[in-house]
């Protein structure tokens, strides 16, 4: 695999002096999910490292976020997702039930006592599983790569590219982003790709610039 230089397709910038616009004919993910196709949609990126250029299209940003939950929606979000549940939702309005001694026979804390045990167990796992995807997304966003600064290769982090970007990356390095190939030092421009991430298959496939 050789070394390639690509342009975020769906993210950052590259040079002031360039008005080189890329045209990438796009099927929309709505029209996607509904089964239907918009024909001669396409997406306007201008090559310039003036993010605000691309800003007026509407460009989203490279950083991720998988996570589900942040320290002020955890427990809001995480109670709501508990009681979602038929059988949680049950037990808590057994346990409301319980605080009036008038219509109820038991005593409230043996229905309070396992339910808040069962629901705070469930949150500390979520709790948990939350916490290794933002890691995990925190990784990714701070992984290394070079793009074009306007004079020079430059190393920032994968969230810092922006639809625009030029992005250099070297063998056997991973794709920060959306890429179109523009160059490659191989003959014909080409570079081999591996898409094993995406859809299992370890052969390389051949792309060109």
């Amino acid at each position: 695999r050789g070394d390639a230089d690509g342009v975020g397709a769906h993210r950052t910038p590259v040079t002031d002096m360039a008005s080189l616009t890329v045209k990438a004919s796009l099927k929309s993910l709505v029209s996607f999910a509904r089964g239907t196709s918009l024909v001669g949609e396409t997406r306007l990126v201008h090559i310039t490292t003036d993010h605000s250029v691309n800003k007026l299209f509407g460009h989203k940003g490279n950083g991720i976020s998988t996570g589900k939950y942040n320290l002020v929606t955890f427990f809001p979000k995480g109670l709501y997702e508990q009681f979602r549940r038929v059988a949680n939702l049950y037990f808590l309005s057994v346990a409301i039930i319980s605080l009036f001694e008038a219509i109820s026979p038991i005593k409230p804390y043996t229905i309070w006592a396992p339910l808040c045990l069962v629901v705070g167990l469930s949150m500390t796992k979520e709790a948990v599983e939350d916490y290794g995807r933002h890691k995990q997304d925190h990784e990714q966003n701070t992984s290394l790569t070079e793009k074009f600064d306007g004079t020079s290769m430059t190393q920032c982090e994968w969230r810092d590219i922006r639809a625009g970007d030029v992005v250099r990356v070297v063998r056997d390095q991973a794709f920060p982003c959306d890429l179109i190939l523009l160059a490659s030092p191989l003959d014909d421009a080409v570079c081999y790709v591996e898409t094993k991430n995406l859809d299992g298959e370890t052969n390389l496939k051949l792309k060109r610039g």
